[in-house]
């Protein structure tokens, strides 16, 4: 049947995944928060490996994901509410990281499970970078993302 959902493809198919699991063991209760609840905790994850990523300390990247992991927002979110947010958060960081790893085509299929629009503004981004590069005869990605966002953490 047809109805609105505004959550993102890979939220949905893990719902599905769940209502399945659910089903099969006549009941899913509690059930629900398990995908929130791992997705808070590779947000955690994304964020230590991020940071060190981009020079942090093991200190300081043990510290912003224990402030990820910790803000109670996010707990309240996941493991209370069983609301699927932290999903999109992780398809989000990763497409980050895969631009500034220089990796578009992985940066695009993580970019269409958070947003048909980011996927979008990728392409054009991209399309850009490739056109100036072709007419001007120089390096395919002037843009040198991973250090931009180095200099950006050491600020």
């Amino acid at each position: 049947r047809v109805f609105f959902a505004d959550y993102t493809p890979g939220s949905l198919y893990l719902l599905w995944l769940v209502g399945a699991v659910g089903r099969a063991i006549g009941g899913i209760g509690d059930l629900i928060k398990l995908p929130s609840i791992a997705a808070d905790l590779g947000v955690a994850w994304l964020v230590h490996a991020m940071a060190r990523e981009l020079g942090a300390t093991p200190r300081r990247a043990l510290g912003a994901a224990a402030a990820v992991l910790l803000l109670p927002v996010s707990w309240f979110d996941s493991a209370v509410w069983g609301q699927v947010d932290a999903i999109g958060v992780v398809a989000l960081l990763l497409g980050l990281r895969a631009i500034w790893r220089e990796r578009p085509v992985e940066a695009a299929v993580w970019a269409a499970q958070f947003s048909l629009g980011l996927l979008f503004i990728l392409a054009v981004h991209e399309a850009g970078h490739y056109l100036v590069a072709r007419y001007h005869g120089i390096d395919r990605s002037p843009f040198n993302w991973r250090r931009r966002l180095r200099s950006a953490a050491e600020c």
